[in-house]
């Protein structure tokens, strides 16, 4: 087969692994102190309250509607679909959540599901579940330089490469957190 697509593709898998959970440790540093709903149990029948409750902290502080997304893990989107709020809906979106089980917007957020969802600052082992709107954070990337080189103890070439990026929190009030327990 083809050894190196493969490789490539794993790469580029990594690659993206390893920035998302960089800009997931920067948003949850930058989350303005009053953003911050306390520690708290999630079960499936409160899940969505918190999104609602995180929905309200960007309402109070003038954060436009547009682009509202939201971070979670897998095993609070899994409370999510257990939810009767987003299964029995008669509208397109229930309808559409019911046949094929994806829950793509909530409480006016986009979901977005991560394994690299940050630790919570309680004690309680919890993960911080982040949102916000696009306004809050920027971020820039570039493959700087690829290159083949012969392999040292081998027939071949391998290839490596240098992936610069950055972001930094904008706008601190634009982004909420909750630290919950699942």
């Amino acid at each position: 087969g083809d050894v190196m697509a493969e490789q490539a593709r794993k790469s580029a898998y990594r690659l993206r692994d390893v920035a998302d959970q960089y800009i997931a440790s920067v948003m949850a540093a930058g989350v303005d102190a009053g953003n911050l709903v306390a520690e708290a149990t999630v079960t499936a029948s409160n899940a969505y309250d918190k999104l609602v409750d995180l929905a309200v902290l960007l309402d109070e502080d003038n954060v436009p509607t547009e682009g509202r997304f939201v971070v979670i893990t897998p095993k609070f989107h899994g409370l999510l679909l257990k939810d009767q709020r987003f299964i029995s809906a008669g509208d397109a979106a229930g309808a559409s959540t019911r046949a094929n089980g994806i829950v793509g917007e909530a409480a006016g957020f986009s979901i977005r599901k991560s394994n690299n969802v940050p630790d919570g600052p309680g004690a309680g082992a919890g993960k911080l579940i982040i949102a916000g709107s696009d306004i809050a954070t920027t971020y820039a990337e570039q493959i700087a330089s690829v290159s083949a080189f012969p392999l040292e103890k081998r027939f071949g070439e391998g290839v490596k490469g240098l992936h610069l990026y950055g972001t930094k929190v904008v706008r601190p009030t634009a982004l909420a957190a909750a630290d919950v327990i699942i």
